[in-house]
């Protein structure tokens, strides 16, 4: 009976590790498909298997068809000049959390030559889009750190001032100008001290020749005595013996620190205590003077007092029985300063213009007014841009007026009987508008012919979009026709989108393009390239690229899009200094001799032997 019973457990146990056999050659079998589809990790042995055939378009291409971490796109989209190419459908990795995000950067690795590269999307001929994260180590790895990732810095473009700037490559530019308040110094400040020396006057030139010289100078005993110094002279020294060319007049205290009127060439202060006379309203006189009514006058020396009070107030400067011909409207004060606007600078402003004979004149649908603060006067400028500021309607050459940051107008000047409509067209849209390289171009271009030239044929023709499209052209401030002068000219990527269509012809950028004519098939990612990726971890390299979308121009500054150092898509003045990472094409049906796209183990791709 003993013996029955053991040959029964030793048929149990020779079952048991028959099936244990046979699981582990399942297992080991579906992990060779798995790392041949270079698909890894726990969560993927759940995804459908799907063949690749060594083409690398088919690696994404299987992870969207199978339930992984790509899409098929939907959208417009046009990756060639040759529209009958584009026959292919786009699929591009998605993630739809920060954990994916992380797991695409260990799946879309290749290299090319001795440079790495990430896979963004394949392209409708069939190609696969790519941007560049470092170089090929000896030791058979991707050097992708945050810094290796980039292959320099590089501002867009050098200059700022103009909408030209935010292209890729540009022509015209019609710099902005801006005509604010005027202004004057009222006062300087300064902190005291007990080891400084203050005098009861100060006199010239004795008894050291062109020089203030302090008479009776002594030191305060103690921060107490601050108070007692107003009315003192001062070099702010420690020496009672100095002497120099200007000397500090003491107006006013307020603990530590003190405020006063810098004389200067042996003038006194008599010679800068101006007079200032202001009050609520004013009467115009018939000779083109002005009269301050119930005025109020003080001279420098009490501005400290009295700044507050001037603040929106009409005020003439030096008036001889309360009345100036050049009459101040006060925007805002300080201790220091004093704003003001010109009344005089009544300036007429109108929608349209004629030319005739190299001059402006405005249109009779004119407005006139001096006050850029009052708001009603403000809203009227979205109907009446062009002026020639002045007061005659006439100039040679005319201002537009595209916004206004009260109390100041923003503007570029035209000249040549032309429009604004013109000088957009020449900065934006025209067939010539790109004969100038930017300065991001240059630092790619040059790259390329050192590093990518050997590897040119295994590239494509494809278009890097720069679209400088308005999204909102009708209602910003560069519309003659009711543009409000407070918005701003917003490009179509204001906003973040996936829409890879690209609007302009000038904005399609590729060799093969003669209006928008790349030297090399390189260029830049895309804004929408890559919000396609869906999260910040498949974007971030811990620092901050360019790409190359315009988003808007402000009413001084043009701004591109970039990716930050967490990911997050974002925007910056082009003359600021980002990393650089070039974007290109492979061509179609381009396969792959190994790897598995990790950056310890690339997709490497097939060259000629």
């Amino acid at each position: 009976m003993k013996f029955k019973r053991r040959r029964k457990n030793n048929k149990q146990l020779l079952l048991t590790q028959l099936f244990l056999v046979l699981l582990l050659f399942i297992t080991i079998g579906y992990s060779v498909l798995n790392t041949h589809l270079g698909i890894t990790g726990t969560v993927q042995l759940q995804r459908p298997r799907c063949s690749v055939n060594n083409k690398l378009y088919n690696v994404i291409k299987c992870e969207a068809e199978n339930g992984g971490l790509a899409k098929e796109y939907s959208g417009e989209h046009q990756d060639s000049m040759d529209t009958s190419r584009s026959t292919e459908k786009i699929y591009h990795w998605y993630a739809k959390n920060n954990d994916e995000g992380t797991e695409i950067t260990t799946k879309n690795n290749i290299k090319l030559g001795n440079t790495c590269w990430q896979m963004l999307r394949t392209t409708d001929t069939g190609g696969v889009k790519l941007i560049y994260n470092g170089t090929y180590t000896d030791s058979n790895k991707c050097n992708n750190t945050a810094t290796a990732q980039q292959i320099g810095t590089s501002a867009y473009n050098s200059s700022y001032n103009s909408p030209a700037y935010v292209g890729y490559m540009y022509n015209t530019v019609y710099p902005y100008k801006s005509k604010g308040v005027s202004s004057e110094t009222m006062l300087s400040s300064s902190s005291l001290g007990t080891n400084y020396y203050y005098g009861d006057n100060a006199v010239w030139g004795t008894p050291t020749a062109n020089r203030y010289n302090l008479t009776n100078p002594t030191k305060p005993l103690s921060s107490s005595d601050y108070a007692n110094l107003v009315g003192k002279y001062t070099f702010r020294n420690t020496s009672d013996t100095y002497t120099n060319a200007t000397v500090q007049y003491i107006t006013a205290v307020n603990s530590s620190t003190y405020y006063y009127i810098s004389l200067s060439n042996g003038n006194n202060l008599a010679y800068y205590n101006h007079k200032y006379t202001y009050g609520d309203s004013y009467a115009k006189n018939n000779d083109g003077t002005y009269t301050i009514n119930t005025p109020t006058t003080i001279n420098k020396t009490d501005w400290y007092s009295h700044y507050n009070n001037v603040k929106n107030k009409y005020i003439c400067k030096n008036a001889t029985n309360n009345t100036c011909s050049d009459l101040w409207y006060v925007t805002s004060t300080s201790t220091s300063n004093m704003q003001y606007i010109k009344v005089n600078d009544n300036y007429k402003f109108a929608k349209g213009f004629t030319y005739e004979n190299g001059t402006y004149k405005l249109n009779d649908d004119q407005v006139q007014f001096w006050n850029i603060t009052d708001n009603d006067n403000k809203n009227s400028l979205n109907n009446h841009h062009y002026t020639c500021f002045n007061t005659t309607g006439e100039c040679t050459n005319i201002s537009y007026i595209y916004y206004v940051s009260s109390p100041t107008y923003y503007y570029i000047n035209i000249s040549g009987g032309k429009s604004v409509e013109d000088a957009k067209n020449e900065m934006l849209y025209a067939d010539n508008v790109n004969t100038t390289n930017s300065t991001i171009k240059t630092t790619v271009d040059n790259w390329y012919a050192t590093n990518m030239a050997d590897y040119d044929k295994y590239l494509e023709e494809t278009i890097y979009c720069n679209d400088r499209s308005q999204r909102n052209a009708d209602t910003n401030g560069w519309n003659p026709n009711g543009g409000s002068v407070s918005t701003y000219m917003y490009f179509k990527v204001y906003n973040s989108t996936t829409d890879l269509s690209c609007t302009n012809e000038t904005d399609k950028f590729s060799v093969s393009n003669n209006k928008a004519k790349l030297t090399y098939k390189v260029g830049l990612a895309s804004t929408p390239e890559m919000n396609l990726l869906n999260n910040v971890n498949a974007r971030k390299t811990g620092n901050y690229y360019w790409l190359a979308s315009p988003y808007y121009f402000n009413n001084y500054g043009a701004y591109v899009g970039y990716v930050g150092d967490n990911g997050g898509l974002n925007n910056y003045y082009v003359h600021s200094t980002l990393d650089v990472r070039p974007s290109v094409s492979l061509i179609t049906d381009t396969e792959f001799t190994g790897g598995e796209g990790t950056t310890s183990n690339p997709y490497v791709i097939k060259l000629d032997e």
